[in-house]
């Protein structure tokens, strides 16, 4: 929400060329990439190159700041990255845990057998409460939106490891392992009705 001022609905030049180069100084930034990537802003600027600007160096100025925004996108936000993070052992808050990435994302997790996947299930006996909320959530999404995703966490017994967590006594590993098991064992539409009460 704080980067939506950047790209103001108003299409005076000097604003917009002020928005653009605001946003070119935060991608420098390693933290603020990512909240830069989370925030979507690569589309909003895709949609100036659309305008009509008296300024012709207006739409290379955007032309060049959307392929620097759809390259870090992409290094951000790759399936790439968010394996190396499982190889960590350690799962940090951010764009690769959000429901964005896994709708964007959830078909590229098949490859080695679904290995991530079964990466990630290990991850359900660490002792790191955010890991273990992350972990949840994250097997939660895949059993949601990935075709084969219930049947293949069945097969790697996740729901099994998921379950003694609703017991945990960090409250929001609790929380997010109640919502993994229903994602789990709910089809689509059963989540579409809890989700509108």
């Amino acid at each position: 929400d704080l980067l939506k001022p950047f790209l103001p609905p108003c299409r005076s030049e000097k604003v917009v060329r002020v928005a653009l180069m605001a946003l070119r100084n935060l991608i420098k930034d390693e933290t603020m990439v990512l909240a830069v990537v989370e925030a979507g802003v690569l589309e909003s600027v895709r949609t100036l190159e659309y305008e009509k600007w008296r300024d012709a160096e207006m739409y290379a100025e955007i032309k060049d700041l959307a392929a620097c925004l759809a390259s870090e996108q992409s290094t951000h936000s790759s399936v790439a990255a968010y394996e190396k993070e499982l190889e960590s052992n350690e799962l940090v808050p951010g764009y690769l845990h959000s429901e964005r990435f896994w709708l964007d994302n959830v078909g590229k997790f098949d490859k080695d057998d679904f290995g991530p996947i079964r990466k990630l299930t290990t991850l359900l006996g660490s002792s790191n409460p955010t890991t273990l909320c992350l972990a949840c959530s994250d097997l939660g999404e895949f059993a949601r939106l990935h075709p084969l995703g219930k049947s293949v966490i069945g097969k790697l017994h996740a729901k099994a490891m998921v379950m003694p967590l609703m017991g945990h006594s960090d409250r929001q590993v609790a929380r997010e392992a109640l919502l993994c098991v229903q994602k789990m064992m709910l089809n689509q539409s059963s989540l579409n009705k809890m989700e509108a009460k």
